[in-house]
């Protein structure tokens, strides 16, 4: 098993292997730091990572050939990324109040929630997609049909960062 991720404020998308060899890929780099927040092994067998600064969602082969996608709503902040149910690509932006869909070949579709701050996604077992509002104190449940479900945290002034399936198929 090969480990690829993100190195977030470095420019730089790192594979190690289980014996430990790691390998640095940079990004390109215009005028503005990127910054690779979130990370993940993709349907295709590539890495898919959001870059925020430059709000676009990325895709590094293997081999290291990188593209990238820009999103079209701007400031939009593209924060985690998690393959989804349906074999596409799904992401959160913590400041444009929506959820994107990013195909394996790269077409990429925004969908808004009425919701702020979406810093964290899941693909659960349920086969829904699952996501975190930082400031407000909740997670979502968005089915594939698009019904959206908000669960609030019970602990006073918590905080939901992140999103993430347990073994025993709970979140």
């Amino acid at each position: 098993m090969v480990h690829r991720s993100a190195y977030p404020h470095t420019n730089v998308i790192g594979n190690v292997t289980p014996g430990g060899k790691i390998t640095k890929y940079l990004l390109p780099r215009p005028a503005v730091i990127k910054i690779a927040q979130g990370s993940t092994s993709g349907p295709d067998g590539n890495l898919w990572f959001t870059e925020a600064s430059e709000q676009k969602i990325g895709r590094i082969t293997p081999n290291g050939v990188v593209t990238e996608f820009p999103i079209p709503t701007a400031e939009s902040y593209p924060f985690d990324i998690t393959p989804g149910p349906d074999g596409n690509l799904w992401f959160v932006e913590e400041s444009g109040n929506r959820i994107g869909e990013i195909t394996p070949s790269g077409v990429l579709t925004e969908y808004s929630i009425e919701t702020a701050y979406l810093t964290g996604i899941t693909a659960a077992p349920d086969s829904n997609l699952w996501f975190a509002e930082s400031r407000i104190n909740r997670i979502d449940r968005m089915t594939p049909s698009g019904t959206l479900t908000t669960f609030r945290i019970p602990t006073e002034n918590g905080s939901a960062a992140r999103v993430v399936a347990g073994p025993d198929g709970n979140l």
